[in-house]
């Protein structure tokens, strides 16, 4: 038996967004790199966790296709044999405006056998006018050997000149297991705002050497370093990567700088102090929480990052935190997640 699990949302970021935003200069916070290097309006990945644009709020917005929805309506599931296929898709008309485009998909394969000539898969299709297809512009399968959990493919592309549409199709053929979505992001893009790989490995290197200076330079110059991100540290920002390598120096600096401190990995939507209640970073988790001004938001996070925290000690697998400081960062987190909600 095959099964497909879409857990989120087909989620499109409206060009009238950035179209709203001023023109960017090298200091303006406007755009922010993927893992891959691809540019998007600032923090799109963290918000569009919380926020649903209008009009694909739904998953219903995959309207073609033998599909039902599970208890809740929070999934998407197809089911057929081995022997047979199964798709859903939705349409999204494009925009004259929209030059370059970069699709993303959070996808896994857990148990996921192909049959013969079986797969499962992503797909975006240009297509013309007439709603017939130019080109497959990125196609993406999940890992069905080695490590097979998460993972956030993303590819950037020129749209063709008479491509009007795009169709994304999720499809699984001829495979026994699970393929499960968790979101699948299309957001128009602006290459020349990128920073290149030099400039992204030159503020990672920087934080790794626990070089301030460095750091502060790169950050003052150019606020687009403050989500620059590589394939280290789960797909995390800066600031996450503090919290995993124990910089709370950088992290300070970074949090002065603007750094979002509710800003999440790719692979596994942890903020930074979730991480650092994994990793056993009491320093860097004060100076976080320090940073949270909202109290819910920040009770919230506290509470999710004990749990990190607490799983870190039962496992005593991860990192090299002592016993006193992962029981240090313990209790920090569970003071801040019992404290109570001011009066409105």
């Amino acid at each position: 038996m095959q099964r497909l699990i879409i857990a989120s949302l087909i989620l499109l970021l409206s060009l009238h967004a950035i179209a709203q935003t001023p023109a960017t200069t090298p200091s303006d916070p406007q755009y922010t790199a993927d893992p891959s290097r691809n540019v998007f309006t600032a923090g799109v990945f963290g918000k569009l966790d919380h926020e649903k644009p209008v009009g694909w709020a739904d998953t219903k917005a995959f309207d073609d296709g033998d599909a039902s929805m599970t208890a809740g309506g929070r999934s998407l599931q197809l089911a057929a044999d081995s022997n047979a296929s199964a798709v859903v898709s939705t349409v999204m008309p494009l925009k004259p405006e929209w030059g370059w485009l970069t699709v993303a998909a959070r996808e896994r394969g857990q148990g996921l056998k192909p049959a013969a000539g079986g797969k499962a898969s992503v797909n975006f299709i240009l297509l013309d006018a007439d709603g017939k297809p130019i080109r497959t512009v990125a196609e993406f399968e999940p890992r069905t050997q080695g490590y097979t959990d998460w993972q956030e493919p993303s590819r950037s592309f020129k749209v063709d000149d008479g491509a009007k549409s795009l169709r994304i199709e999720i499809t699984i053929a001829h495979c026994d297991g699970d393929f499960e979505i968790g979101e699948v992001l299309v957001v128009p893009n602006d290459p020349s705002k990128e920073l290149t790989a030099d400039q992204v490995e030159a503020l990672h290197d920087a934080i790794d050497a626990d070089d301030a200076v460095k750091v502060k330079q790169l950050i003052s110059a150019d606020k687009r370093y403050l989500e620059a991100r590589n394939r280290g540290c789960d797909g995390g920002t800066p600031l996450i990567m503090t919290a995993w390598i124990d910089k709370p120096e950088i992290t300070k600096l970074l949090i002065e700088a603007g750094a979002d401190v509710y800003g999440v990995d790719r692979n596994w939507k942890q903020t930074a102090l979730c991480w650092a209640g994994f990793w056993g970073r009491p320093a860097v988790a004060k100076l976080l929480l320090d940073a949270q001004t909202d109290a819910a938001k920040k009770i919230a996070d506290a509470k999710k990052a004990l749990g990190s925290a607490e799983f870190a000690m039962k496992s005593r697998k991860s990192g090299d935190a002592t016993d006193d400081e992962r029981r240090e960062v313990i209790q920090l987190l569970k003071d801040a997640s019992t404290q109570p909600l001011p009066d409105k």
